[in-house]
């Protein structure tokens, strides 16, 4: 900053601060309101939901544990179905819990094997229809 000599170039001087102080109070108080903005739980939630969205291996584990519960949950039902000992209901809920981790370990596998299923199901139908 240069040496102030006149009562004119000292008020320029303040002036100038003064602005200065104006337009860095403005962007900080935007940047707090922005700060506050994001760590609202809403806006928290928002963020992770999104992030979760956009990433692809998110979404596949997504899928495949969700494959797991529900294979697992259907192995249960049609276990328990057949009996309703209390004994074979504890049995019914270990399998569940071996499908879901089997099929969550392997999903690959498990998708090749219901992809076949469901082609050798349309085959049939295929040809029932043929016929």
């Amino acid at each position: 900053m240069q040496t102030i000599t006149t009562d004119m170039s000292l008020r320029d001087a303040i002036l100038q601060l003064e602005q200065k102080r104006m337009e860095e109070g403005m962007i900080i108080k935007n940047e707090i309101h922005h700060l506050y903005e994001s760590i609202k739980p809403v806006n928290l939630i928002k963020t992770v939901v999104q992030e979760v969205s956009e990433s692809a291996e998110i979404k596949e584990n997504i899928l495949n544990n969700s494959i797991g519960l529900i294979a697992g949950y259907l192995s249960k039902k049609a276990f328990e179905s057949v009996t309703k000992s209390p004994a074979k209901k504890i049995i019914g809920t270990a399998i569940m819990f071996g499908v879901k981790k089997l099929v969550a370990q392997h999903p690959e596998t498990v998708k090749k094997v219901v992809a076949g299923i469901f082609n050798l199901i349309r085959n049939k139908l295929d040809k029932k229809n043929e016929a």
